[in-house]
């Protein structure tokens, strides 16, 4: 159970990682043909747009806040890993 959550806590950062390299992706004019380019584009975009769908609200003058919500959100699930992990939360 300690590695599943581990493993998980793993990915979650690791996901959060590639969700910053979207956002300074999108600052600067990278070649949308350049295999790591696609590649954060194809596992970001999709979480990305379904947060744009649901909080319309967040793209205000042309700034995009969801990325900042996604990493919020994710670091609270890596915040209630740890809990889970140290005891403080019981799952039943």
């Amino acid at each position: 159970m300690m590695g599943l959550l581990r493993l998980l806590n793993q990915l979650i950062y690791l996901y959060q990682i590639v969700i910053i390299a979207a956002v300074v992706l999108s600052w600067v004019q990278a070649n949308p043909y350049n295999p790591i380019v696609r590649f954060i584009r194809q596992i970001t975009e999709p979480l990305l747009e379904a947060v744009r769908n649901a909080f319309p609200f967040l793209l205000m003058g042309g700034l995009d806040l969801s990325p900042l919500v996604i990493l919020f959100l994710l670091q609270f699930t890596r915040n209630i890993l740890f809990r889970v992990a140290l005891g403080g939360i019981t799952i039943y």
